[in-house]
């Protein structure tokens, strides 16, 4: 199973990538990360891990998808879409604090929560 990081948080492109892992890293907001995400279901890519766990109530502006191929099977996954369009729905809404303090917040917070999800998904690889 080959598993795929999709994100604009630069800390897990280089993590990951420096690991051999695939990472697709976009410039932008959450959203087009989702939209990204929601791009490669369309062409038969899964969920890995729920888009939207841990980020239920927070609009951070950084956002990490964990994708998996899906071998043999290209059926389009609609749940998979219905969830990274809620949570693009949640994304939408901006965050009202702003700062550089308040960014790498937001930022450790996506790291934190991309990286303890990559460990637990991985062992499935």
């Amino acid at each position: 199973m080959k598993i795929i990081a999709v994100t604009n948080n630069q800390n897990i492109y280089e993590e990951l990538s420096s690991q051999g892992y695939c990472v697709r890293y976009f410039k932008g907001d959450s959203v087009t990360v989702l939209q990204k995400a929601r791009d490669l279901v369309m062409e038969g890519w899964i969920l890995a891990a729920d888009a939207l766990a841990g980020y239920n109530f927070r609009n951070n502006p950084y956002h990490t998808v964990f994708l998996q191929e899906m071998e043999g099977n290209h059926e389009v996954k609609v749940y998979d879409i219905l969830r990274l369009e809620q949570c693009m729905h949640v994304h939408q809404r901006k965050a009202t604090e702003k700062g550089e303090r308040i960014d790498r917040d937001y930022n450790s917070m996506d790291y934190s929560i991309a990286m303890n999800t990559f460990e637990s998904i991985k062992k499935y690889q």
